[in-house]
């Protein structure tokens, strides 16, 4: 549902969970939130706390 709401805001979503390298060996039930957003249809960009902070636009 957080995805969908980004999505649907052309909004940035910000997560704590790790990225997935690998993800030819997880079941599609397991994915991340970075990985769900870099389905294709979804693109959504996902970015954690400290890329967050280091963005210029904050400061």
């Amino acid at each position: 549902m957080i995805i969908a709401n980004a999505k649907r805001q052309g909004a940035v979503l910000v997560t704590n969970e790790a990225r997935q390298a690998d993800l030819s060996q997880t079941q599609p039930r397991n994915y991340k939130i970075p990985a769900v957003c870099k389905l294709d249809g979804v693109n959504v960009e996902a970015i954690n706390l400290t890329e967050l902070l280091n963005l210029k636009i904050l400061w």
